[in-house]
């Protein structure tokens, strides 16, 4: 479902066995990741290190480097289009939808950035002059191409979001500030849209400090602000991630995981039920890609839009 990229275990365990055979990993991937860079650091292979990063997440050449999950995907009725991934399997997707090629605006890269970020944001509502939400996308902790810039360890995220901010008895953040551009762009996005989260666990402390402080500036409560789809197993007991999600203001979709029993691979059932959708809006006479609010809510799916 997501192009053969390494997901976080595999992508760790990977650094590990290539940079840092000896150093134990603890569990926590922002820990382990940061041990390895540290590890990298004292042997002096950064040179090694970046070079890995970049050719993982290179598109490679003779493989599809996006698959129909993702064209389902940037066919909902969607302001803009924004990825934690390193990788340009949304570019691939958008090139194939729109025939052409799109920008792409690295937020860790100052070049990407200054050139594009303006225009992005301002892009994004019907009025920013942007026609065609499927002209950029912005790239949240880095690209393949600019693997200096990469967020992955815990220096990574306290040098583009600062030190973890010390929160009060009541859990309020003391010092609120938003220091980095990295923190002014995502509380941009998160006051200001609604989020529609896909293939996002949103146990980040980072982002789930960002989603706390903007609950705590706008008085939120549990009120439902943004939306992510997430896959469940049929054993699984939802109320946890339920629970989670609300001390965040996120109301999850599920959609069911299943291992295939020929391959073990999950089936993708979410791409099933995208399918289902275009269907939907196929015999409702309505263009995927041309939806309206009303006709969105006909068939009862949330989506991302722009916030009333």
């Amino acid at each position: 479902m997501f192009a053969g990229y390494r997901d976080w275990d595999g992508l760790l365990s990977e650094m590990q066995q290539r940079f840092a055979p000896a150093t134990p990993l603890v569990g926590s991937p922002l820990e382990d990741a940061d041990a390895i860079k540290k590890c990298v650091r004292r042997r002096g292979e950064e040179p090694d290190y970046y070079r890995f990063l970049r050719n993982l997440f290179a598109p490679r050449s003779g493989r599809a480097h996006h698959e129909r999950f993702h064209t389902l995907l940037l066919q909902l009725p969607v302001w803009g289009v924004l990825t934690t991934n390193y990788d340009l399997v949304l570019e691939s997707a958008i090139g194939e939808l729109a025939k052409g090629a799109c920008e792409a605006t690295d937020l860790c890269n100052p070049s990407s950035r200054d050139h594009h970020l303006y225009e992005y944001l301002r892009g994004l509502a019907p009025h920013g002059g942007n026609d065609d939400p499927l002209n950029d996308v912005l790239h949240l902790h880095g690209r393949y191409d600019y693997p200096e810039g990469i967020v992955l360890a815990l220096e990574d995220y306290e040098r583009h979001y600062g030190k973890k901010k010390i929160f009060d008895a009541q859990g309020r953040p003391v010092d609120d500030k938003l220091d980095s551009l990295h923190r002014k762009v995502i509380w941009s996005l998160l006051t200001n849209y609604h989020i529609l989260f896909v293939g996002f666990k949103l146990k980040d402390p980072f982002f789930q400090e960002m989603l706390q402080i903007v609950r705590d500036d706008l008085k939120l409560g549990r009120q439902d602000a943004h939306t992510a789809l997430m896959g469940r197993h049929s054993d699984e007991s939802l109320d946890p991630t339920v629970e989670r999600l609300s001390q965040l203001n996120v109301k999850p979709v599920f959609f069911d995981v299943q291992a295939d029993a020929a391959t073990g691979r999950p089936r993708d059932y979410l791409t099933g039920q995208l399918e289902l959708l275009e269907s939907t809006l196929t015999e409702l006479g309505v263009s995927i890609r041309g939806a309206r609010d009303e006709t969105w809510s006909d068939v009862n799916v949330s989506r991302a839009r722009r916030a009333d």
